[in-house]
C-alpha cells in the first residue's frame, strides 16, 4: 500500500522531469450500493504549459468497513492513436 512518503516521492521524481501539471476532468460519474465508476479524461503538461499527453481513465471505488478506497484506477495514451492517424 502506498503511504504519504511513497505518493510525494513519486510525483516529486515526476516534477524533476519537467513535468507541471496535471488536468483531471470528470466525464461521467455513476454509482451503485457499494461502488462508484468515475470516467473521464486527463492531461499532462510541461512546466511551460504545453500539454505532452492527453489521456482516458477509469476509476473504480468500492466501500466498506464504513470508508471507501480505490479499487481499480487505469489511464491510457491518447499519444497512440494520434501517431496512426498521421
Amino acid at each position: 500500500m502506498l503511504g504519504p512518503l511513497s505518493i510525494t516521492t513519486c510525483y516529486n521524481a515526476t516534477y524533476s522531469m519537467g513535468i507541471g501539471s496535471f488536468k483531471l476532468k470528470a466525464k461521467e460519474v455513476t454509482d451503485s450500493n457499494e461502488t462508484v465508476v468515475e470516467t473521464g479524461t486527463y492531461g499532462v503538461f510541461v512546466n511551460n504549459g504545453v500539454s505532452i499527453d492527453k489521456c482516458k481513465r477509469i476509476v473504480i471505488c468500492k466501500e466498506g468497513n464504513d470508508s471507501w478506497k480505490m479499487h481499480r484506477n487505469i489511464c491510457n495514451t491518447d499519444l497512440m492513436e494520434h501517431s496512426k492517424q498521421k
